[in-house]
């Protein structure tokens, strides 16, 4: 996994969030919020969801990667996927 790469996909996805249709009906809402906090959730190449904070490794199955808006990459671990995880372990770029 090239977690550059999926950083790059991940600003893209919180850029359509902020700036599509179906999320902001209202003219008064603050676009920045997507795009300045929260995880955005990927499985399988895929993006998925966002959510304000990083959510409780049960409610995901294995495999699932949460990226924030300052490159920190967790990926759920154990568990299996009627359950849901076991645990988020942090994922470390390599250098």
């Amino acid at each position: 996994m090239n977690l550059t790469t999926l950083f790059e996909q991940t600003v893209a996805y919180r850029k359509e969030l902020a700036y599509g249709e179906r999320l902001f009906p209202k003219p008064n809402e603050d676009l920045s919020y997507f795009l300045t906090t929260g995880f955005v959730y990927w499985f399988q190449g895929k993006c998925f969801a966002w959510a304000k904070y990083l959510k409780a490794p049960n409610e995901y199955c294995p495999e699932v990667v949460a990226v924030s808006v300052d490159r920190k990459y967790y990926q759920t671990i154990g568990g299996n996927d009627q359950d849901g995880a076991f645990e988020w372990i942090e994922l470390k770029p390599h250098l």
